[in-house]
């Protein structure tokens, strides 16, 4: 039997309309495997993303060797899916990598949304948008 306090706060919940808080739609990112030439990135959402909504052209990747920083272009991004909710990103690289940047969600290119219509809380700020940012140091 359960104590007499957890009926009552069982109880008190159900008077309150049974209320269960709606889960904010996120991601978060990390390097899998590194390269002189190339990286994999694992990014995790908690809910089924609509895929269609992420590819290579609506993906920012801002490579740095340490001095000068550029952009890698969609041809050196690949992008696949393990499963719903587990996305590789796989980028190649003309010269060595000590940073990398990667940001989608970014509102004036496009927003990523849940299969159950939820904006993706990019910034991780508990509110429905903002871009979503990984940046790693990349060892040598």
């Amino acid at each position: 039997p359960l104590p007499t306090e957890t009926i009552e706060v069982i109880r008190l919940w159900i008077d309150a309309g049974a209320p269960v808080q709606e889960q904010t739609f996120v991601a978060l990112a990390r390097l899998e495997e590194k390269t002189a030439t190339s990286a994999s990135l694992r990014v995790s959402f908690n809910q089924r993303p609509v895929r269609h909504l992420i590819n290579e052209n609506q993906l920012t990747v801002t490579v740095s060797d340490g001095a000068q920083a550029r952009l890698l272009d969609s041809s050196q991004i690949s992008l696949w899916w393990q499963s719903d909710t587990q996305l590789t990103i796989q980028l190649t690289f003309d010269e060595q990598v000590e940073h990398l940047a990667l940001r989608f969600n970014q509102s004036h290119i496009h927003s990523v949304i849940s299969q159950s219509n939820q904006l993706l809380d990019g910034d991780k700020d508990g509110l429905a948008g903002g871009e979503f940012y990984y940046e790693i140091q990349v060892d040598q």
